[in-house]
């Protein structure tokens, strides 16, 4: 077991417009190297869930902690989410006017490796993710898979400790589907973690960690 890197203390999150309380009292430790499912039927609470872990959404009750710290103000996980957070959305967020290729050499603009390197592996994610031939193509003139394909090989080439992924294999065929869970299998080897919400049995049995929301709690249901 790696270290602690987020833990959720006592964390609720209620929505004032719908008077919702989708998380009560949830406690949680995410560890180095953890692979983890959010598991639950639709609307429970599993993309909330992956908002407050990513420091999208702030909780109305409990704490959050990264790397040890409390984790209190906007300003502070801008920063984790900046140097230690990657994530793929269940819609697309990309630069619409920045093409494939820009895409992931502005991602990758943080890391610490020479431009020829973050090339290569640009490259890579490009054939492994039947980009290759879209490089210089615009998102918006991409299919529903290619998009979600962009938004992974996006994910993957940011490198970050952690991935947050909401549902990653939606739009995605079982061929490629098995390419993204490989490529997540590599990261978790490498010590990354990598924390998902799924309904898709198959995408479950990778994980060494299924965790189900069931009436605004959390429960393991193994790995």
């Amino acid at each position: 077991m790696g270290e602690v890197i987020c833990e959720l203390k006592k964390v609720s999150k209620k929505f004032k417009k719908s008077d919702c309380c989708p998380i009560k009292k949830l406690d949680m430790k995410i560890n180095a190297g953890d692979y983890i499912s959010i598991e639950g039927v639709s609307g429970i609470g599993k993309s909330t869930l992956l908002y407050l872990i990513g420091g999208l959404i702030s909780p109305t009750e409990g704490d959050i902690f990264y790397f040890g710290k409390n984790v209190k103000s906007e300003k502070d996980f801008l920063s984790i989410r900046k140097k230690s957070i990657s994530y793929i959305f269940q819609d697309y967020r990309y630069i619409e006017f920045f093409t494939i290729e820009e895409n992931l050499m502005f991602a990758a603009r943080n890391r610490k490796l020479c431009k020829e390197k973050i090339k290569e592996e640009m490259e890579y994610y490009l054939e492994i993710l039947h980009l290759q031939d879209k490089r210089r193509v615009y998102p918006y003139n991409l299919s529903g898979g290619q998009k979600r394909r962009l938004m992974i090989a996006i994910a993957m080439i940011r490198d970050t400790q952690i991935l947050i992924a909401d549902e990653p294999t939606n739009d995605l065929d079982l061929f490629m589907e098995e390419k993204v869970l490989n490529l997540f299998d590599d990261k978790v080897k490498e010590g990354k973690t990598i924390i998902l919400s799924t309904h898709n049995p198959r995408v479950s049995q990778r994980v060494n960690l299924r965790y189900q929301i069931e009436a605004s709690r959390l429960s393991i249901l193994g790995g």
